[in-house]
């Protein structure tokens, strides 16, 4: 692998990671500040859903501690995915998409 290649994939790890822990660092903020509804402590794999299925609404009553096994999140997961895909085909007009829904 050329240096230029590496250079470049040290730097797309480095947005992954440091992307990856702004998250961290945001839900431990907002955690510690009670702006999420709940418990994160009684779930064996707490994730943060979005009552209302958008993704951008971060309001304090619509974020929720709940288990990943949960099926509105699970509900949740399905429609980010479809909202994302849409959000796709919107801003590249007549280019084909892979299919991932």
């Amino acid at each position: 692998m050329n240096e230029g290649a590496s250079s470049a994939m040290g730097g797309a790890l480095f947005l992954f990671c440091g992307n990856a822990i702004l998250r961290l660092l945001a839900a431990w903020w907002r955690r510690l500040a009670g702006y999420i509804q709940g418990d994160d402590s009684i779930y064996d794999h707490p994730v943060i859903l979005h009552k209302d299925y958008d993704r951008t609404n971060f309001a304090s009553d619509n974020l929720e501690w709940v288990d990943r096994s949960n099926p509105e999140y699970n509900k949740y997961l399905i429609q980010k995915e479809k909202d994302k895909h849409n959000r796709n085909v919107e801003m590249n007009p007549g280019k084909p998409l892979p299919s991932s829904l």
